[in-house]
């Protein structure tokens, strides 16, 4: 089971110009669809006036975990360019799809090199690397994301988003500020409605129907401090998704340092 990219949504931004503090966020997500819940997503965000590392872990859950078990951990870091993000290294290891997987992608000159990424799929159309120029890993695209919310109030733009097998494009605009609807014990309040849509480019498995996976995936993310003193964070989500069909990420606990 791969982690779909919104549920990645995790990630923080410092709240403030290069001037601001460094700071440490725990956050932790539950994701349900159609009453269920399917994965936990434990994430630890280390933020420094310059730069940033994330690290992401999910798992399955309750009768998804035993029939289709996947357990993951992602780790990004990079340096922070005005409000954009530039990656130096990401890494994902774990039991996923049935298998144990590693990826790890470097950004020696601002570009993906895919050093290691096994198990190969010679059953998947390989992403030639010219197309993968100028994108980034998936938690990056959300730091940056998040960073720009902190920065400007505002989340419009768009991301190239390489996993190491597939390219997606990531599209946010701003809705405005609203109640978190029905957020649960994580947070409670007002928060930046950023509406997205994600859609792959390339990286298809062979005998996969590309129309219905090119087929763009729409969402909408809450954006806010979910404790006091902390950075830019999702709060909430919710996406349709290729494998889960319509689905819900809410915060569960958060705490900063």
């Amino acid at each position: 089971m791969r982690l779909p990219l919104p549920v990645l949504a995790i990630a923080a931004a410092c709240a403030g110009a290069p001037s601001c503090r460094a700071v440490t966020l725990d956050a932790d997500y539950a994701l349900s669809s159609h009453g269920f819940h399917l994965l936990d997503v434990d994430t630890h965000a280390e933020l420094t006036p310059f730069g940033y590392a994330i690290t992401a872990h999910s798992r399955t859950v309750g009768l998804i975990g035993m029939l289709a078990h996947s357990d993951v951990t992602s780790v990004a870091s990079g340096r922070f360019d005005g409000i954009h993000v530039q990656p130096d290294h990401y890494a994902s290891s774990g039991r996923s799809r049935g298998a144990n997987r590693t990826t790890q992608i470097a950004y020696p000159a601002h570009d993906p090199v895919v050093e290691v990424l096994q198990p190969a799929e010679p059953e998947r159309d390989p992403v030639p690397p010219a197309d993968t120029r100028n994108s980034i890993d998936t938690l990056s695209a959300i730091v940056g994301l998040s960073r720009q919310v902190a920065e400007t109030g505002r989340c419009d733009g768009t991301a190239l988003v390489f996993d190491g097998h597939r390219l997606s494009r990531l599209e946010a605009h701003t809705v405005g500020t609203e109640p978190v609807p029905s957020s649960g014990a994580g947070f409670s309040g007002q928060a930046l409605r950023c509406d997205f849509t994600s859609r792959q480019l390339a990286g298809f498995l062979h005998d996969a129907n590309r129309a219905r996976l090119m087929r763009p995936l729409h969402g909408s993310a809450w954006l806010a401090a979910p404790v006091p003193g902390a950075p830019v964070a999702a709060v909430r989500a919710t996406f349709e998704s290729p494998l889960f069909g319509t689905a819900t990420l809410r915060l569960t606990r958060a705490a900063v340092r």
